[in-house]
């Protein structure tokens, strides 16, 4: 938590640009997508679209699914290094046909995309063909697609907002819960559609703090705590680590690892967010376990622990 110099990483506010990503659409409807939410957007939008094989069966292959994301990914080298520019996109919207084995790909994504089911894509027509070959039926799905993203603007505007304590952005393996329940659990129900976009997770408590409460506090502030009652503690931005993060380990280079740092929910996050997560009147970790999207089950030896939205851990433990 300590504060950085003036001339160091700043955040910028993202980008209103939205990034779609279409999957499960076979040649040649395919290729509506492409027209069809340019006209909804006046061309002010990014698209990645990757057409699937014919056959209803088999949508979502590893092959495909490869080819997808690498497309979808290749703005996060971008960002990686892009610190002096807004974050662009500043929304990403995966639009897919839900068939039974789209949803590994979802489990990829996780939570950094805004998912819309094309579901009508996957229901069948009078001869047992997917829906997903009809031109009409594409566009017109396409399009109530767009509606539905738009009128999601007050969840975009609350990933922007960044308020004081929205559990949203705690990191999802990390912040445990009652009953061995973690915010992962309740992210995907958020995901699945079993909460609203605009709940505020009761079950993670918040707690009032004044100045003096923790070593750098100098203010009243709000924070949630866990079960552990370990705190949460949103750094002031001006002290978010940038990217540094990504010299850390070789793994960070997997694009997917990046992706979940940026976003949440389909909302761009400053590069660097991260919580710093301590105990209570500065007290120290001893050997308290945490589990690292790189490293796996680690053991925290220090007076605090930098956990990023994808669950990566930096600390000092020796």
């Amino acid at each position: 938590m300590a504060k950085k110099k003036k001339d160091e990483f700043r955040p910028h506010q993202p980008s209103k640009q939205p990034l779609f990503v279409v999957g499960g659409l076979p040649s040649p409807t395919d290729a509506t997508c492409e027209r069809v939410i340019r006209d909804e957007f006046a061309g002010l939008c990014g698209i990645v679209h990757t057409a699937t094989g014919v056959a209803d069966n088999d949508l979502y292959n590893e092959n495909y699914s490869r080819q997808l994301i690498t497309s979808m990914m290749a703005f996060t080298r971008v960002r990686r290094n892009a610190q002096s520019v807004a974050p662009t996109p500043g929304r990403i919207c995966f639009l897919y046909v839900p068939t039974k084995d789209a949803d590994a790909l979802v489990e990829k994504l996780d939570f950094a995309v805004f998912p819309i089911k094309l579901a009508v894509l996957a229901e069948r027509n009078e001869k047992g063909k997917m829906w997903r070959h009809d031109p009409k039926a594409v566009a017109d799905s396409l399009r109530m697609a767009v509606k539905e993203y738009k009128a999601a603007h007050l969840h975009f505007n609350r990933i922007d907002l960044r308020r004081e304590a929205d559990a949203i952005f705690l990191p999802p393996q990390n912040f445990e819960l009652k009953g061995g329940m973690v915010m992962r659990d309740l992210f995907s129900e958020m995901r699945r559609g079993q909460r609203r976009w605009d709940d505020r997770f009761p079950e993670a408590e918040v707690q009032q703090y004044k100045a003096g409460d923790f070593p750098t506090l100098a203010a009243p502030s709000k924070f949630r705590r866990d079960v552990r009652k370990i705190v949460f503690v949103e750094p002031h931005p001006t002290a978010y680590h940038g990217n540094k993060w990504n010299d850390d380990h070789q793994a960070v280079q997997d694009d997917l690892l990046m992706l979940k740092s940026l976003y949440r929910f389909g909302g761009a996050l400053p590069a660097g967010y991260q919580h710093d997560a301590q105990r209570e009147k500065g007290k120290l970790f001893k050997r308290e376990p945490f589990n690292c999207s790189v490293n796996g089950e680690i053991n925290v030896s220090d007076d605090h622990a930098d956990i990023y939205p994808n669950d990566y851990i930096r600390h000092r433990t020796k």
